[in-house]
């Protein structure tokens, strides 16, 4: 065999790869899917029948010169390549017949042919099959000039169809570029059929002119299969090459085994032996071609697409790490954008059934929006995976604006609870192909975000319904406490303004002055209620310094020496020094003074010895102080309330101090408990942390501002 020959079936294999390629997928498809529209099921036998009518092509180019008579001759031809060329000719015949049938369902809208066209296109296709049974020898008697009439009206079927079906195609073409999974006509599609028909057109000149030129014959024939191939290996070009890149390194391998074969075993063995050695190592080639596929196509793709086959692992990973907490709108944008990312995707969209609309990527948003159904009319769309030409089945106008955005596969986002809206998906590079496992991958994506989209919106509902009780208490709260601040106020203000009734019906009256005096203490009492409740609600800024507690605990005490020994108090302080904290000093001892207050106002009334402990300690990292006495203590119902704002036990009280206290140690990042029962005495207890990066004011402000 020659080089051409070689070249020849080597050119024809590569149009029946990619047209094999694309009948796998659309059996797949089809078998899988069960589309409406009548387009997948024209698709799948037409790539079968051109992938066939390809190979045989391959295999003709490397029959011995002479098998088969192309120009006519005096004898039909041989038996055994009689029926390899009927088949050949049935092949490219009905091939023409679906595809122009075919092309009727890629315009928007699908133009369903009428019952005359129907009979005239497979009328033709049936009469030019009978003549190929007659007329290429399966029966006897064919002469010369019958084969070639024959030869003469099957290339002019194949002219009339091919120019049938590029006038169909001028009808429904549109302006764009080829993507992957889209299957809709553009203008280089009619260019690249234009191409194909002349291609046939100086085939058969050739033939007619000068039947000898073999050069030419090869060229015109395998440009004429590529012309027809580009359309398809263009929307399939990720998968055709991986095929491609895959059969050449299969090639590559027999070549050189079977030349390292010949190399050892040349002249040393039988001539039957060697011919059993070569069976056998394209036996064992096989099996190691089938067993090593999986992880050679998963190097292509890496080495080539920057694409692994953990694509589903990789968006789960990304689904299972989004936290609840953002929303569902946030976490449904953010696995939006990595499903673009993951998938190399041209773009995406997520439509939700509320109606927001959420991109990434490229892809015209707005277009879609303009007709996009709302609310559940979106639910009745039909769901178009990632494969191609599935938007068919969608309502004209959407199918336009789907076309124009470029997007292959509509996927719904629903969960057992809900129906969330749809994921849309764009066209990516025309390097990268989108396989069976990436429609799986991306459904899969789909369901998993329901989820991730429920458990976000359960959260919210929890975090609303407990801010909603937060708020509620809080209004509980406010309420109490303006009723305790109108409580504590009125009651002096009503005292003194019946004191004033009675100055002003008896202005000379020897009482005036008592009256008058009482007047001013519950004003100044009013005063000091309204000074503790500022006190209260403004905001104080807090002094960070390094505060040894130990002297701050003596000096506080020393400073109360006279008071309790004219009380009768025995005070007994264990401050030893070297115990700090990052502390306010005027804040903490003014929170020292309340507590020694309250000590000196229980021990009022007590029998017997008086006794306050101060103690000043290191417990489990942080810096304490305690604050003990002996006094009559308080019940055990009262003790969780000493630190409600306005309760007090005294009759005086403002009931602020203790509230005071307890705001100001949580500010310095501490805590303040109480422990007392009746009759035990009552303890304080002060913990503060020692760090300097846990005693941090509340906003945030450092030292000294």
């Amino acid at each position: 065999m020659s080089a051409i020959q070689w070249t020849g079936a080597t050119l024809r294999f590569l149009p029946a790869l990619v047209w094999a390629i694309m009948a796998r997928s659309t059996w797949g498809f089809l078998l899988s899917r069960k589309p409406q529209s009548p387009l997948f099921r024209i698709f799948p036998p037409l790539a079968t029948l051109v992938a066939l009518d390809f190979s045989l092509s391959a295999f003709l180019w490397l029959l011995p010169a002479g098998a088969i008579d192309w120009q006519g001759g005096n004898h039909p031809p041989a038996a055994r390549f009689a029926l390899l060329l009927i088949i050949t000719d049935l092949s490219t015949i009905w091939s023409l017949a679906l595809l122009r049938h075919m092309i009727c369902y890629l315009g928007i809208p699908e133009r369903r042919p009428a019952r005359t066209w129907l009979v005239a296109n497979y009328g033709a296709a049936l009469a030019m099959s009978g003549l190929a049974l007659t007329f290429t020898g399966l029966f006897a008697g064919t002469f010369a000039e019958q084969l070639k009439l024959y030869r003469l009206i099957y290339f002019g079927y194949q002219l009339c169809m091919f120019a049938l079906a590029l006038i169909q195609l001028g009808r429904i073409a549109r302006r764009g570029r080829w993507r992957p999974g889209t299957m809709v006509m553009r203008y280089r599609d009619v260019a690249a059929i234009g191409g194909g028909t002349l291609m046939l057109v100086g085939f058969l000149l050739l033939v007619a002119w000068d039947r000898s030129s073999q050069l030419l014959w090869l060229g015109l024939d395998c440009l004429m299969g590529l012309a027809v191939t580009v359309p398809v290996a263009v929307r399939y070009l990720g998968e055709s090459i991986r095929a491609l890149v895959t059969a050449l390194v299969i090639f590559v391998a027999a070549l050189a085994a079977y030349s390292t074969l010949d190399f050892l075993v040349a002249g040393q063995l039988e001539v039957g032996l060697v011919h059993t050695l070569e069976m056998l190592a394209g036996f064992l080639l096989a099996l190691a071609a089938i067993a090593l596929h999986p992880g050679l196509r998963a190097a292509i793709d890496r080495v080539l697409f920057r694409r692994t086959h953990s694509r589903r692992d990789e968006l789960q990973s990304i689904l299972h790490g989004l936290p609840p907490d953002l929303g569902s709108v946030e976490c449904a944008r953010r696995a939006l954008g990595a499903a673009v990312r993951v998938m190399q995707f041209g773009g995406g969209a997520i439509l939700l059934r509320d109606g927001q609309a959420l991109g990434a990527g490229t892809i015209d948003l707005e277009r879609i929006g303009a007709v996009w159904p709302q609310g559940s009319g979106a639910d009745a769309l039909p769901l178009c995976s990632l494969k191609a030409y599935t938007v068919s089945d969608l309502p004209l106008p959407m199918r336009e604006a789907m076309v124009d955005a470029e997007v292959i596969a509509i996927l719904p986002i629903r969960s057992p609870r809900r129906a969330w809206g749809h994921l849309l998906a764009a066209a990516g590079r025309l390097t990268v192909g989108y396989a069976d496992e990436d429609g799986q991958t991306i459904e899969a994506f789909a369901d998993q975000l329901a989820l991730v989209l429920d458990a976000a919106e359960l959260l919210e509902r929890a975090v609303s319904v407990e801010r909603s009780l937060a708020h509620s208490e809080k209004l509980a709260a406010i309420g109490e406490l303006a009723a305790r601040i109108a409580h504590e106020i009125r009651n002096p203000v009503t005292a003194a303004r019946s004191l004033a009734q009675q100055l002003s019906r008896q202005p000379v009256s020897p009482h005036n002055a008592e009256h008058a005096g009482l007047i001013l203490t519950e004003l100044e009492r009013v005063e000091r209620q309204v000074a503790s409740l500022l006190r209260f609600a403004r905001r104080e800024h807090l002094r960070f310094e390094r505060v040894d507690l130990g002297e701050l605990a003596r000096g506080t005490v020393e400073s109360f020496r006279s008071r309790l020994e004219a009380a009768g108090i025995a005070v007994a302080c264990l401050a030893p020094e070297g115990i700090t904290a990052r502390a306010d000093r005027e804040k903490l001892r003014q929170v020292l003074i309340n507590l020694i207050e309250n000590s000196i106002d229980a021990l009022a009334d007590q029998r017997g010895s008086r006794e306050l402990r101060v103690v000043v300690g290191q417990s489990n990292g942080s810096a304490t102080m305690q604050v003990s006495d002996n006094g009559p203590g308080v019940a055990a119902d009262t003790v969780g309330r000493l630190f409600e704002p306005f309760f007090s036990l005294k009759p005086h009280g403002t009931g602020l101090g203790l509230a005071i206290a307890r705001r100001t140690v949580e500010e310095h990042g501490g805590r303040i408990d109480v422990a007392s029962a009746r009759g035990t005495g009552m303890t304080f207890a002060i913990e503060l942390p020692t760090n300097a990066s846990a005693a941090r004011p509340r906003d945030g402000r450092s030292a000294g501002e």
